[in-house]
């Protein structure tokens, strides 16, 4: 990681302590004692181009801190519920309800953009439980068959993909549960299941 302007530290520091909470541009300009907005923009794009920080792609105001394991041995991941999407009818696009520290040993593979989704419901038993959180990489393209985080009319699901023709169907692991076909118009997919946590 490269060094850090005394603001950008200060910064990077506050970032870490809002994780989960709604802030704004001018209560960050406020708490570093910045004369403009656009210095608070300047430094969010230098963290951003020396790795420290990533910007949510489907919410551009969400900012996601990457704390190196060198330095702190842990990783800080996104959580999203699946209550709700959010104004843009996605999962990614809702609030992020907190930031789990991940430990590294869990990242077996590289991941460029984990996020996590608490599981609800049985649906997706045995393989997910009730609460368990369940890691995923953020995609758009996934293999058919693939256990996905995915949004659909507004409503987000963790479901097995299976493509048949034109048709896109959801299906649950519970074989109490039918599959149903996804809406074209509306559907998404905004992750691929990397592992299951369990509850933490």
């Amino acid at each position: 990681m490269k060094k850090l302007h005394p603001t950008q530290k200060q910064l990077l520091k506050l970032l870490t302590k809002l994780s989960g909470e709604g802030y704004t541009i001018r209560e960050l300009q406020e708490s570093l004692e910045l004369s403009t907005p656009s210095l608070v923009f300047f430094h969010l794009q230098q963290l951003e181009k020396k790795g420290y920080i990533e910007r949510n792609p489907m919410n551009p105001a969400d900012y996601r801190v990457r704390q190196p394991p060198e330095e702190s041995g842990l990783f800080l991941v996104n959580l999203y519920g699946l209550a709700r999407c959010g104004p843009s009818g996605t999962l990614l696009s809702g609030d992020v309800e907190e930031r789990i520290e991940l430990p590294p040993q869990f990242m077996h593979v590289h991941l460029k953009s984990p996020f996590f989704v608490r599981a609800h419901g049985d649906s997706m038993e045995p393989r997910i439980h009730d609460g368990d959180l369940v890691l995923f990489e953020t995609a758009a393209e996934v293999p058919d068959g693939s256990v996905v985080a995915c949004s659909d009319n507004g409503r987000a699901y963790i479901k097995r993909l299976v493509r048949s023709g034109k048709k896109i169907l959801l299906y649950s692991l519970n074989a109490k549960y039918e599959p149903f076909a996804a809406d074209p118009a509306s559907f998404r997919v905004e992750g691929l299941a990397q592992a299951v946590i369990g509850r933490l």
